[in-house]
């Protein structure tokens, strides 16, 4: 009771703080990036809005300027540049040439036109390239005088530089920003990769559970407040990415955040952890002090006991996974041999389908039993116990005889037994040892392990069942696809000379299924399926697919597989179910790949013979009038 209480306790604190640490840890994530973002972009708007007045008040002074070219005027507009926003300054004239304070530019060197950008007033470009083909953005103001806009005041932002300046303005720099153009993809800032490029042109990131590459495109092209989770390509680790929309033209802002930079405010959760630890330390404290407060209670009466217990235990860690190590088991009546000094150990089983038996005997002193002597000795174990006896010891071979009439067996001096049952009560199995070497025998040894053997049966018997079911056709009883792939790896071992595979497909079950219901076409596939069983036997006779069926048939002559065929084919055709079937027959060295394909190819042939038989073709019959 103390134990159940105590693990019941640890489990629901356990529950309920990694509860509260998850959504703690996930509600401090998602508020810092939202916050994060947010910020970024207020200041990148703030700055952006600062740029263009800036820019206004500099083409005010363009307009009142008289010649556009005279130094002491580009002197001017350098003093007024206050932020690094502005840098490249130049202007562009209505005849398209650029003129900055180095000197005038020809026309369409930089391909800008005056009439496009006039048109569009104070603004600024989504990404452009410049004549040393560098991505560049550019801020324009236009220069008034008179009402009329003689030339347009710009300046020019190179981002590869801009996204340089802006690595150490998320998370302190563990972090990357984005702008992105939400109409095209194309990247105008990135801190993370060294070129600028298109986030679309990066192919599809692995997505973290729960989100998708569309999910991201659509909320970056819709404008949308959003997040999602990838694994980055550079490190392999989740990234959280946050994305929202900026109010310059149509761009995004997005920060993402490596997963252990995001949850490294941990400061909360250490308590909370450090709490739980002290508590189970506590609990596993207060258990030990009981555990030893138990044990010397019980020294004197339990010290037997207390001296098995590493041979129970051995004997339960071989038995845990015996019914997948059959070996195991045998190591396991060793053991009980070696506690009870006995010649030989025995487990029978009384209820599985197969007559399992396992025998242990002491080396150089095999007992001259027949199995004939075994049998009739676990059948007179099974009636003993099965009248309510719990344990049988015979010191000598008159007692057991007196108590087992008919016994002994040849070479039987003493013999202890006791009755293995399962969880309901009911007898399962018989753990026998004979002939101990101890002055006092005691079923204790057996009983102890009694229960450990109870649950190898159990195991044994849903191993077993589990398996069959594995590889089992729930509806036609044929072994499935499971079996058939790991039949494939061992398939040489099962033919000598040749081996023909088979592959049958039936024709018209999806046009029964529609006409006739899922029934009549599950009767259709265990007629096909027992008339296979009838000419090819069970053991490698597949269900593979719905109405596909495969066979492999070791050492039989090619005539005699094309007989059955033709049985197979012949006798369905009297109860009106079509088959077709492709037989491939093979001796020697072979791949079992092409033995397949060439059988389903030929099975596809003669099923495209059979549907140009108008006659026989259902589907071509639906569509006559």
């Amino acid at each position: 009771m103390v134990t159940v209480i105590l693990m019941v306790l640890m489990v629901s604190v356990s529950l309920l703080a990694l509860r509260w640490i998850s959504q703690f840890e996930e509600g401090e994530c998602f508020d810092r990036l939202y916050e994060e973002t947010g910020k970024l972009a207020r200041s990148i708007e703030r700055n952006t809005v600062s740029d263009a007045e800036k820019l206004e008040v500099m083409a005010a002074l363009a307009a009142e300027a008289g010649d556009l070219s005279d130094p002491e005027f580009w002197e001017a507009l350098d003093s007024s540049s206050m932020t690094e926003g502005i840098t490249h300054l130049a202007i562009l004239l209505p005849d398209n040439s650029i003129l900055t304070a180095e000197g005038r530019q020809p026309a369409g060197q930089n391909g800008l036109s005056f009439e496009q950008e006039a048109a569009l007033g104070t603004h600024i470009s989504d990404r452009e390239t410049d004549e040393a083909g560098r991505y560049v953005i550019r801020h324009y103001a236009p220069v008034i005088k008179n009402g009329e806009t003689i030339a347009m005041l710009f300046c020019t932002i190179d981002l590869p530089s801009l996204s340089e300046k802006m690595k150490a303005f998320a998370y302190g720099g563990q972090g990357a920003v984005y702008i992105i153009d939400g109409n095209n993809g194309e990247f105008l800032m990135d801190t993370w990769h060294k070129d600028l490029g298109n986030i679309w042109s990066l192919g599809e990131r692995k997505m973290a559970p729960g989100y998708n590459h569309e999910q991201l495109k659509q909320g970056l092209s819709d404008g949308e407040r959003n997040y999602v989770v990838f694994v980055s390509e550079t490190t392999g680790k989740y990234l959280y990415f946050y994305y929202e929309p900026l109010q310059i033209n149509n761009w995004r802002i997005a920060v993402s955040v490596p997963e252990n930079v995001v949850f490294s405010s941990v400061n909360n959760t250490r308590r909370i952890l450090i709490g739980f630890l002290v508590f189970e330390i506590v609990c596993f404290l207060l258990y030990f002090l009981w555990i030893l407060h138990y044990s010397r209670h019980e020294a004197n009466e339990k010290q037997r006991q207390l001296d098995s217990l590493n041979y129970i235990y051995e004997v339960e860690k071989l038995l845990f996974n015996a019914h997948e190590k059959r070996d195991n088991i045998d190591l396991a009546l060793e053991k009980i041999g070696y506690i009870t000094s006995a010649q030989r150990v025995s487990l029978w089983s009384t209820n599985l389908q197969e007559n399992v038996s396992f025998v242990w005997n002491e080396p150089g002193n095999r007992l001259p039993q027949s199995d004939r002597d075994d049998r009739r000795l676990i059948d007179g174990l099974k009636t003993y116990f099965s009248l309510g006896n719990s344990e049988l010891e015979a010191e000598s071979a008159d007692v057991l005889k007196a108590k087992l009439p008919g016994m002994p067996p040849d070479g039987v001096k003493n013999l202890l037994a006791v009755p293995v049952t399962d969880v309901d009560g009911t007898l399962c199995g018989i753990l026998v040892s004979y002939n101990q070497g101890h002055r006092q025998m005691s079923t204790l040894a057996l009983k102890s392990v009694s229960f450990s053997f109870s649950m190898f049966f159990h195991n044994l018997f849903l191993y077993n069942t589990l398996k069959e079911q594995s590889e089992k056709d729930s509806l036609t009883g044929l072994q499935n696809r499971n079996r058939y792939e790991r039949d494939l790896q061992e398939l040489r071992q099962i033919y000598r000379h040749s081996l023909s595979c088979i592959y049958v497909d039936v024709n018209g079950l999806h046009e029964l299924n529609n006409t006739e219901g899922h029934e009549a076409g599950d009767r259709m596939l265990c007629a096909v399926a027992n008339q296979l069983l009838k000419c090819f036997g069970e053991q490698h006779t597949y269900r593979i697919g719905g109405d596909e069926f495969l066979v492999f048939s070791p050492d039989i002559e090619k005539e005699e597989v094309e007989r059955l065929c033709r049985e197979l084919t012949d006798t369905l055709e009297r109860e009106k179910i079509h088959v077709s079937v492709g037989v491939e027959w093979i001796t020697g060295d072979f791949s079992i790949t092409d033995l397949i394909k060439t059988a389903e190819k030929k099975m596809y042939a003669a099923k495209r013979a059979f549907y140009t038989d108008n006659a026989e073709d259902r589907r071509q019959q639906r569509r006559i009038p």
